[in-house]
């Protein structure tokens, strides 16, 4: 089908490389609670150290019960090389998760900074979306860390690298006179000044300031 979401369209424009959602993203460290097999890149699993499914262990991929195919974000590890995304493999005891075939660097270059995925079930990060900012311009599945920021969140807000959200408003940033924010007819640049028409309601005294 030629037929392209709007997403994966916005994605192209904004240089993310969209990829397919996943069911949840963990919220423990896997560390210390499963065993990564030696395999690299594709086939590369992750085995859990003791007897349990996948359905007990639910606290760890936010309260989400996942069945064999479901799609994971592996994002918390501080062995970041074993972030990423993965497949269900196994949900019986002990549960496994394998690589997804398409974010395990088969072929190379699959995997690169500014990758970009979407979250549709959890308790906490239900709609978050996710981009890998490890700085990398040739990154290596199991060699370099998965460092993973919030990129999007349920209200349509962007949470932006510098702190800023981007809720609806318009964010630039111009080479001469820095970052910009426009919202509405409210300009704030990278001065702190401010133009356009703004009400202001205060409550004590404003030093420092003129206003017309």
């Amino acid at each position: 089908s030629d037929a392209v979401t709007k997403g994966y369209v916005d994605g192209l424009v904004q240089g993310l490389d969209v990829k397919a959602s996943v069911k949840a993203v963990t919220t423990v460290d896997l560390d210390g609670l499963v065993t990564a097999s030696d395999t690299t890149g594709a086939g590369k699993t992750l085995t859990r150290s003791v007897g349990n499914s996948i359905t007990t262990d639910a606290s760890y991929f936010d309260d989400v019960i996942l069945v064999v195919g479901d799609r994971v974000g592996v994002i918390a590890n501080t062995t970041g090389s074993n972030n990423g995304i993965y497949t269900v493999t196994s949900t019986e005891a002990p549960w496994v998760l394998t690589r997804s075939t398409d974010a395990d660097d088969s072929p190379d270059g699959e995997v690169t900074s500014g990758l970009f995925f979407h979250v549709y079930d959890g308790t906490i990060n239900r709609g978050n979306g996710y981009v890998l900012t490890t700085n990398e311009i040739n990154f290596t599945v199991d060699t370099h860390p998965w460092v993973f920021s919030i990129m999007s969140t349920p209200t349509g807000a962007s949470v932006l690298t510098n702190g800023l959200v981007d809720d609806n408003a318009i964010v630039r940033y111009d080479g001469t006179t820095g970052l910009s924010i426009q919202k509405s007819n409210i300009l704030i640049d990278d001065s702190d000044n401010i133009t356009g028409v703004v009400g202001i309601t205060a409550t004590g005294t404003v030093s420092g300031a003129n206003l017309t």
